[in-house]
């Protein structure tokens, strides 16, 4: 059984990266996805990570808008 999603994700920028954090989900590990088009299909930023924030290294130096979605997956 899949972890509750995390909650409270904020993007703000730093510089050219996008930072990404998150409240922990217990007992859990982190995917982070993204995509430029809601519509559209969503990429692997991150496969597994055990942190609560990530750094979008370079978002911010393209005229595109990215959309983010962070899964928890059970450990």
């Amino acid at each position: 059984m899949n972890p509750p999603a995390p909650q409270g994700l904020v993007v703000a920028t730093a510089g050219n990266d996008a930072r990404l954090d998150w409240n922990p989900v217990e007992a859990a590990t982190y995917q982070i996805w993204y995509t430029t088009d809601p519509q559209g299909a969503f990429a692997t930023l991150a496969g597994v990570t055990a942190d609560t924030f990530f750094f979008d290294t370079n978002a911010v130096t393209t005229d595109e808008q990215r959309f983010y979605i962070v899964k928890a997956v059970a450990e």
